[in-house]
């Protein structure tokens, strides 16, 4: 980086097998709550106390675009017959909503109060303005990026249909354990995040009796078919509750994968074309049938549980497809890939090769990057990075190196193969957008860094 007197330039020598990319995110607009007491029908007619966390849920569909609403998760300890369950509310939070008193929701660390509340199944209809208050960092769901994580997957038998994957299917799919037949399964859970964090963090079947190779059949004995997954799920839960002899089902698993049955819909009678749906900071994922066996599903949705968000492009939602955070893939070995460069410096597997560049403080930086896929690589330069972060401006930047190999190997941006890549991200955590995807030669530039005048140019010198 190099600042003159109307121009800071940055000059990145990338010396990669990887591909690049950049991304942008559209600043916030002011944020909002409104109560829509008229969204949805009530099961109860008596109004009680409410407490419970709000969590933040996000729908994937089949055609590629997601919804996304809060929810309440209500206490496991509660004495309500809803205590577990995962309420829709009919409170509508922007996505930039800021409360008076604690400032920014985040999804598993803010708690919701309110005097007056009407319960349903799977809805929360609450009266009045409730009071929102923020955990305590220790009390909050912010799930680590590192060490072994434990993981139920759940069948689901109901009167009127079945999960179609056997626990057989299900073990090999999401742990790759073998079969009766021999059958086994290279990718998947287990092994893409294995691979992708080189063994930082892994995921592995429930070590219970109840299960078999940390897959379990919960038979609940009523229909599904034309129900509301989000309904389902509760019931689903509760069964387990029963069945384990426990209330608190975080407390026996870091994560529950439920394989809903096909023919449940995102409202009573509504649309069954939803592939899976997972909560920000949350322990629960949910997949319609057969996507419970696709890794890219998987993988989408337990890093919502990590606390990732969506990766977009060109202000799509899903369009960033260098990673995992974009689209899902109803396929049951492909694509291997990981996460993009933005997901990459917020879960930390690389830390030790992260570089932090602030033009206005620093002038000129001059260095090199080396995909993820060579993090291990022995002949890769010491001193190369995997993620380089731009900060200093409104939004932050995270330049890498995509190559196209390894554990890359079916990265689905086509014209991002090894490429420099560059990601903008709004706020700590949000939603990562692809705003370049440099070859030899190419430059990116971020006009008026920092408020000012000048312009910050990130320019490869070389492949």
């Amino acid at each position: 980086l190099q600042n003159t007197t109307n121009m800071l330039v940055t000059k990145t020598i990338f010396y990669a097998l990887a591909t690049a990319s950049i991304a942008t995110l559209a600043t916030a607009k002011p944020g909002s709550l409104r109560n829509n007491s008229k969204a949805f029908d009530t099961l109860e007619t008596d109004e009680r106390e409410l407490d419970c966390t709000l969590v933040l849920a996000d729908t994937q569909f089949e055609d590629n675009h997601d919804e996304q609403h809060w929810e309440c998760e209500v206490d496991s300890s509660s004495d309500s017959s809803a205590r577990g369950h995962f309420l829709a509310l009919n409170l509508e939070f922007n996505a930039d909503y800021k409360d008076p008193v604690i400032g920014i929701i985040e999804s598993g660390a803010t708690t919701l109060h309110a005097d007056g509340a009407v319960l349903s199944e799977s809805k929360a209809i609450i009266r009045g303005a409730p009071k929102l208050a923020q955990k305590t960092f220790e009390h909050s769901r912010r799930l680590s990026t590192t060490g072994h994580r434990s993981v139920l997957v759940v069948r689901v038998e109901a009167s009127d249909a079945s999960t179609s994957a056997t626990e057989a299917d299900l073990a090999r799919e999401v742990f790759g354990l073998g079969d009766s037949s021999g059958g086994t399964d290279s990718f998947n859970l287990s092994s893409g995040f294995a691979q992708c964090s080189y063994d930082k963090l892994t995921f592995g079947p429930a070590n219970d009796s109840v299960g078999t190779n940390g897959v379990y059949t919960v038979s609940i004995g009523s229909a599904v078919v034309g129900q509301t997954f989000g309904s389902v799920r509760n019931v689903v839960l509760d069964k387990l509750r029963d069945d384990f002899g426990n209330n608190d089902l975080n407390a026996l698993y870091d994560h529950v994968m439920v394989c809903m049955p096909s023919g449940t819909g995102t409202s009573q009678g509504g649309y069954t074309n939803w592939s899976a749906y997972g909560i920000i900071n949350g322990y629960v994922t949910l997949y319609n049938d057969n996507w419970c066996m696709s890794p890219s599903a998987q993988m989408h949705e337990i890093g919502h549980n990590l606390g990732l968000r969506h990766s977009n492009e060109a202000g799509s939602s899903y369009e960033d497809k260098s990673g995992m955070m974009g689209h899902s893939y109803l396929a049951y070995e492909i694509p291997r890939m990981c996460y993009n460069t933005a997901k990459n410096w917020q879960l930390g597997w690389y830390e030790d090769k992260h570089t932090t560049v602030n033009p206005l403080n620093d002038g000129f930086w001059q260095g090199q990057l080396i995909g993820y896929v060579d993090y291990m690589n022995s002949s890769a330069p010491i001193s190369a990075a995997v993620v380089v972060k731009v900060e200093g401006h409104n939004l932050d930047y995270f330049i890498g190196f995509n190559v196209k190999t390894g554990i890359n190997e079916q990265n689905q941006e086509i014209d991002a193969f090894n490429k420099v890549t560059v990601h903008s991200v709004g706020t700590p955590g949000g939603d990562s957008s692809l705003v370049a995807k440099l070859g030899a030669g190419n430059t990116f530039e971020i006009t008026n860094f920092g408020g000012g005048l000048q312009s910050a140019i990130i320019q490869v010198e070389n492949i």
